[in-house]
């Protein structure tokens, strides 16, 4: 913005005349106010102008999220304990014993039941994995002492489920009964601009039964807030709420979304904190109140 001579070059006392002749204050120059100061012959820093009509665009934090395609291949992934066993599902048993050994794959047919050589019927469908596994393995025990029993799932049974509100592509989609709501959204080719990822209820048998915060699972890694869907149930993605714009010396510029007991410093650990070379003690905050 300087030239040779060290004064303002023509393009430099173009956009300083704009600023004056269009009022525009030092809200439209990029950076904190505090740092940085017009002077008649010279600038302090020499990116310190921007146009207000090319303001830096910044993406949603997390809408990255949506961009993978992969599909869940559920029997590459361990069956958590707290998987509801359902129709069609089916079993590998191993037993392993002197007087006992076999493999069996049974499937769970239409009243919950399974089907073993010599054990005769023993009804799981609506158990939870770890307790199927606990009434086959003492059921075979019985019978057969001394055996070592191992039950895992190799096929799958699909569902269907509801995903409506503020998403993409919302609709009535079959899943592998072993996914969560983040396979839903991801399936669902992710959320609208005002969708919220932090305020999605899923709802089963007319009732809200969990709240999903997506920020949980991108921000703090926390996989057990995900949540295993059933047949029937319905994702509804509902509006969102508080948005906040933070741009400048932070690690991750991008608009968040906060909850209402929320603060700053929540807002601060999304993001990633401060760059090294940020000045803590300058802190600018636009507030919109009514769109004004």
């Amino acid at each position: 913005l300087l030239n040779n001579s060290g004064g303002l070059s023509k393009d430099t006392k173009t956009i300083k005349s704009e600023i004056v002749e269009n009022n525009i204050n030092e809200d439209d120059i990029l950076g904190i106010k505090s740092n940085y100061k017009i002077k008649e012959n010279r600038i302090v820093d020499q990116n310190i102008f921007k146009y207000y009509n090319k303001k830096k665009r910044l993406s949603r934090y997390g809408q990255t999220f949506f961009n993978n395609n992969n599909k869940l291949n559920s029997v590459s992934i361990p069956t958590s304990d707290n998987y509801i066993l359902n129709y069609a599902d089916k079993l590998l048993i191993n037993t392993f014993g002197s007087k006992y050994t076999n493999s069996y794959e049974p499937t769970i047919d239409n009243n919950g039941n399974i089907f073993i050589n010599k054990l005769g019927t023993i009804k799981i469908g609506s158990l939870k994995f770890k307790d199927a596994k606990k009434l086959i393995s003492n059921k075979i025990k019985k019978s057969f002492p001394n055996t070592k029993v191992i039950v895992d799932i190799i096929k799958y049974s699909s569902i269907q489920v509801v995903i409506s509100g503020n998403v993409k592509t919302p609709g009535i989609y079959n899943l592998s009964s072993f996914s969560t709501i983040k396979d839903a959204l991801i399936i669902a080719n992710g959320l609208l601009n005002i969708g919220s990822y932090r305020d999605i209820d899923v709802i089963r048998d007319k009732k809200k039964i969990y709240k999903f915060d997506l920020y949980n699972l991108i921000s703090n890694s926390n996989e057990n807030s995900d949540f295993i869907l059933q047949n029937g149930d319905m994702i509804v993605v509902n509006f969102t709420k508080k948005m906040i714009k933070l741009s400048g010396k932070v690690k991750y510029e991008a608009i968040y979304e906060l909850n209402e007991n929320e603060t700053f410093e929540d807002l601060l650990k999304f993001s990633g904190g401060f760059r090294f070379d940020a000045t803590k003690n300058s802190i600018k905050l636009t507030r919109y109140d009514e769109n004004k």
